[in-house]
């Protein structure tokens, strides 16, 4: 079990596990990834889970992840592997979300079950989730259970 108890300025590694984080309702300032996960050669915050996991309590603001030849990318994860919920959880990208096969302005790609509640991706004027299969403002892909969505989407 995680929590955070400050705001933070971030720049992340990336690793591999289950996870429970609890980030506290704090933020994490100006988070800039710009190389994969080399084991699995996905990016976020956390750029791959492999077990089951939650995410809870968090604002990630002003955000890119422009990470090179990454498969999945997100702000907040790249690719989950099996179960996933997210919980009160907001992104504010003023930069880019790019990734090989898929992109999310939250959530890369998750192959197993995602809960998201009360979660947010803002995509900032100028700003793009882009990838060259499957790209989305909140979820790049999934099997998706989504409880709680509110927000705008527009495609060019």
């Amino acid at each position: 079990f995680y929590e955070i108890h400050e705001n933070i300025s971030y720049n992340p590694v990336n690793v591999g596990y289950e996870l429970n984080f609890d980030g506290g309702n704090k933020t994490i300032l100006n988070l800039e990834i710009t190389d994969a996960d080399e084991e699995s050669n996905n990016a976020g915050v956390f750029g791959t889970l492999n077990g089951v996991s939650a995410i809870e309590n968090l604002k990630l603001e002003n955000t890119t992840v422009s990470a090179n030849g990454a498969t999945a990318a997100g702000a907040l994860v790249g690719y989950s592997a099996t179960s996933l919920t997210v919980n009160n959880v907001e992104s504010s990208s003023n930069g880019s979300v790019k990734a090989m096969d898929y992109a999310g302005g939250l959530i890369g790609h998750a192959e197993g079950t995602v809960e998201v509640t009360n979660a947010r991706a803002h995509i900032a004027s100028g700003a793009s989730v882009t990838a060259e299969k499957y790209a989305g403002g909140l979820i790049g892909g999934a099997s998706l259970k989504c409880d709680d969505f509110m927000g705008i989407i527009k495609a060019f």
